[in-house]
């Protein structure tokens, strides 16, 4: 199955709040949920810098299953000024302003804001590739497991830029949501609230507010994932930020003579365990 298959088969058609956490992922573009770790020459291949600009994004889309569309999105820098937030009113603007530099760019819930990018790079010709290295403009490769759960989106735009979409929500304990980020950070503000059913047609312009909520909205995750990187946890998820603590505590070497690296046969048969046993 391909992408456009995907697309056709998963929620992306009819997106709803009720129905976030329902659309389901083929495994047949699943490569892996393990990424390694890039090296000079991976970088070079893509030609991306090592200073990547960190942002933090949201869409805002409509609840009409016939006008399924982003009706609004915003855009934040995460080490400079997470208050000020960047805002458009259609997908198309969201990609022209996020593909002038190479960045990494965090949705809270990439799973279903993530649908819309993927939407948008098909319908623009952009090709979907399982290989690590994106080496040529117009492609895109995805890190999806077997179990619907989206890592990430790497994009190499036609511009020779790229950017990854991570998962925010990833980075932090499970269920936290932006208004439980704001408590927990103790960020001074709370996340606001509109009529998501509000009917929003084309060049419909955002009242204050709908800027005031989504400008809560990112700079709520901004200001919290600022914490998170700033004091060195940048990973793609909290469990790989743990395990790298681990063996910076520990050290390399007693690590590795506590958990040694196995067999592609003993792996294999420890997998299946994974998820509560395999019969």
């Amino acid at each position: 199955m391909d992408f456009e298959s995907f697309l056709a088969s998963s929620s992306i058609s009819a997106p709803h709040p009720n129905q976030r956490q329902q659309d389901r992922i083929r495994k047949a573009f699943v490569p892996s949920i393990v990424t390694p770790k890039a090296s000079k020459t991976k970088q070079a291949q893509t030609g991306e810098k090592k200073a990547r600009i960190n942002y933090v994004a949201d869409f805002e889309t409509t609840t009409d299953p016939k006008d399924c569309r982003v009706w609004a999105w915003g855009l934040a820098y995460i080490e400079n000024d997470p208050d000020f937030v960047e805002m458009g009113t259609d997908i198309d603007s969201f990609i022209e302003r996020i593909s002038r530099s190479n960045g990494n760019c965090y949705f809270h819930n990439l799973k279903f804001d993530g649908h819309f990018i993927i939407d948008w790079l098909l319908r623009h010709e952009y090709i979907h590739i399982t290989s690590d290295i994106i080496k040529r403009p117009g492609r895109f490769k995805t890190l999806i497991s077997d179990m619907g759960k989206f890592y990430s989106i790497t994009v190499k735009w036609e511009n020779g830029h790229t950017t990854e979409f991570k998962d925010s929500l990833k980075k932090f304990s499970p269920n936290m949501s932006v208004a439980r980020l704001a408590k927990t950070f103790q960020l001074g503000e709370t996340k606001g609230d509109i009529d998501y059913d509000a009917p929003r047609p084309f060049g419909h312009i955002l009242t204050d507010e709908e800027k005031d909520y989504l400008r809560r909205d990112v700079s709520i995750v901004a200001k919290a994932m600022k914490v998170v990187l700033d004091n060195g946890m940048k990973k793609l998820t909290i469990g790989s930020d743990s395990l790298a603590e681990y063996k910076e505590l520990t050290g390399m070497g007693k690590f590795e003579t506590l958990f040694p690296i196995l067999s592609e046969v003993m792996d294999s048969d420890i997998r299946r365990a994974y998820r509560g046993g395999f019969t």
